[in-house]
């Protein structure tokens, strides 16, 4: 009896594993898909054909990420690697809001 509930307990995580990989891909084709259509005005509006570059960065972060979170998934629990990744997107979305209004702002204040 043991080892259908191990079984079946085994197979539900496997299952919601799949789904959040699922979520993920999805949301990381909508960040690739709105970035993409955007860099065009944000390289017009700020004169700069090089923002293009900001486009490459997102991709190959991204695609870091999913290898690093492969390679920790089979040396830690998925619990604890989703509460990491919950604490590091936190932190960057503040320090991200935070740093680029108050350059901006100085930027705007000085020309």
């Amino acid at each position: 009896m043991e080892n259908i509930t191990h079984d079946s307990s085994s197979l539900k995580n496997k299952l919601l594993i799949t789904f959040i990989c699922y979520l993920c891909y999805f949301y990381t084709a909508n960040i690739v898909l709105v970035t993409g259509a955007v860099m065009q005005p944000l390289s017009e509006y700020f004169h700069n054909s090089n923002i293009g570059f900001a486009f490459t960065f997102i991709n190959v972060a991204m695609w870091f990420a999913i290898l690093i979170i492969g390679i920790l998934m089979n040396r830690f629990s998925i619990k604890l690697l989703l509460i990491a990744a919950a604490a590091i997107g936190i932190i960057s979305s503040l320090i991200t809001t935070l740093t680029p209004s108050i350059l901006l702002l100085k930027y705007y204040l000085l020309v």
